[in-house]
């Protein structure tokens, strides 16, 4: 009777080794999926500052367009409004037909030249908020992978205590 009950100890030792055993693997496996996830979040931080980074250089990029586009702009009211004045004084003077066509030529051309950079302008600053757009979404992105691994390590916070609850149980 004895032995019988030491044999059934010896047994349920033995099981208990095992499932130590079996407890001790898992926290293991568990401490390097953490470390992995805590790399792979700091790979995230960085290459999220990174695009923060472009997006706030594309961004004083794209003000210091507009600032020199506005200026492009407010020359050219200036020119357009000194040769309407230019115009308007030769026409009160009688000025010969062939002189007020050059004039009006030179004027004609001033404009498209106003309107051809405006353009450009333009072009320029649709093309600067595309990528500004494009950035901003892949910084989404990014944020929302953050929450995941955050709620991953959460979890794993939460397992790791479930077993050393049952372990102390």
């Amino acid at each position: 009777m004895v032995i019988e009950e030491l044999n059934q100890l010896k047994e349920e030792n033995e099981k208990l080794r095992k499932d130590l055993k079996v407890s001790n693997q898992a926290r293991e496996e568990d401490k390097i999926r953490i470390v992995s996830l805590q790399k792979k979040l700091t790979k995230i931080e960085k290459r999220e500052a990174d695009e923060t980074a472009a997006l706030e250089n594309m961004v004083q990029m794209v003000e210091k367009n507009l600032e020199l586009t506005t200026q492009r702009a407010l020359r050219a009211e200036a020119t357009v409004a000194r040769l309407k004045e230019e115009i308007k004084i030769l026409k009160t003077e009688s000025v010969p037909i062939a002189t007020y066509n050059q004039l009006l030529d030179a004027n004609q051309c001033t404009m498209s030249a106003v309107r051809d950079k405006a353009r450009a302008a333009a072009d320029q600053m649709n093309a600067a908020a595309k990528n500004a757009e494009q950035a901003i979404s892949q910084l989404l992105a990014g944020v929302d992978t953050v929450k995941f691994i955050s709620q991953q390590l959460d979890s794993i916070d939460r397992i790791t205590d479930v077993h050393v609850h049952s372990d102390n149980g």
